[in-house]
């Protein structure tokens, strides 16, 4: 008897001698739970079997306990370029990979029980999002598979649904490349401790964080750089059902409590628009680091980081891209908002490449 059957019949147990559970009242509020409203307890709803439950009539059983459903969106024309034909191969965005080398994205993302990657952190809803662009599509599409937990139990057929995702092989020509928003400081983390949890082997994939080369982007536009202020203020993308991420710990306990999957609805399409607008954040970033001065000048972005990001990936004709929009930017004035950090890169470039006399001008400049 595994200890998932042992918690069952110890509860009938408790059911069938009449003993009261344990009180409620002095138990603390859940984090990030309402106002007011004490955490509803984790305990199945009494007599119900919630892996039997149906998430929604879009959802078909994976497993027992895990449910599975996928939805396709269609790709922006304005990004369409950058899928190589027939395949859903993607160019390179980032130093993860060299220039002129294509990987088969996997957008990542996960909803979790709570905000730490500790060994109680348990992952209840996994999301997957990979290119469509085959000869049958007309229209190249971005397909989003969600996993869901519905039962504790049953996690480690979770975990190796999210495994074999991860794992899947990429397309003959180039590599398999996780990508993600902030999923190195917190949804690998728990990937791996839930593997570890289950007796399974953590993946170590080759993988992209979105966040750190956003906030280089457009720290200095955006009040902040989360993934839903990105996609309102720069991709200028809405919901149609939502909630905030930071309840969905709260509705999956309640869930639980309940035994009603509608109070999951927004959760769920919450997390689906995450992977799609990861995707879209994604392409827009890779559509950026591919535009030349001066036009780059007329984007929302800091055009200066954009410069650095392009000097740093080596390749030359990046560096001799990234040169073309320092000049444009320097060109511009101190008017130009990028202008003070851009001039400090130059001259750092210009000590670099001992070219004394032109380094000490802009560091003159800079002291100005």
């Amino acid at each position: 008897m595994d200890l998932y059957e042992r918690l069952q019949a110890m509860r009938l147990r408790t059911e069938r001698t009449g003993e009261s559970a344990p009180s409620a009242k002095n138990a603390p509020r859940a984090k990030n739970a309402p106002s007011g409203e004490s955490a509803p307890s984790a305990k199945n709803a009494p007599g119900r079997d919630l892996s039997s439950i149906q998430p929604g009539p879009d959802w078909t059983c994976a497993a027992n306990g895990v449910w599975f459903r996928e939805t396709r969106f269609p790709v922006p024309d304005e990004y369409r370029d950058q899928l190589t034909k027939n395949d859903g191969r993607w160019g390179p965005l980032s130093p993860a990979l060299g220039r002129g080398v294509y990987a088969t994205p996997l957008f990542f993302d996960l909803e979790t029980t709570g905000l730490s990657a500790g060994s109680g952190n348990v992952a209840f809803l996994a999301g997957f999002g990979s290119f469509l662009c085959g000869r049958s599509n007309s229209t190249p599409q971005i397909a989003v598979r969600q996993y869901f937990l519905s039962d504790y139990g049953s996690e480690h057929d979770f975990v190796e649904a999210m495994l074999r995702e991860m794992r899947g092989s990429g397309i003959a020509g180039s590599e398999s490349l996780l990508v993600s928003y902030n999923g190195s400081s917190f949804d690998l983390p728990v990937v791996s401790t839930r593997c570890i949890m289950n007796g399974l082997q953590p993946p170590v994939p080759l993988h992209l964080d979105l966040l750190p080369v956003s906030r280089r982007l457009w720290k200095t536009l955006l009040p902040d750089c989360r993934l839903s202020t990105i996609e309102t203020r720069v991709l200028n993308l809405e919901r149609d059902e939502d909630i905030p991420g930071a309840l969905a710990p709260y509705r999956y306990h309640e869930f639980h409590r309940t035994a009603d999957p509608s109070v999951l609805r927004e959760v769920f399409s919450h997390h689906r628009y995450d992977i799609r607008n990861l995707a879209f954040t994604g392409m827009r970033i890779t559509r950026l680091l591919a535009t030349d001065a001066p036009e780059i000048l007329k984007e929302r972005v800091d055009a200066g980081a954009v410069s650095r990001i392009l000097y740093e990936r080596g390749d030359a004709d990046d560096r001799a891209r990234a040169i073309r929009i320092m000049d444009s930017i320097l060109d511009g004035g101190a008017a130009t908002a990028a202008y003070g950090e851009t001039l400090r890169y130059r001259a750092f470039l210009e000590k670099r490449k001992r070219n004394a006399t032109t380094a000490l001008r802009l560091f003159t400049e800079c002291g100005r």
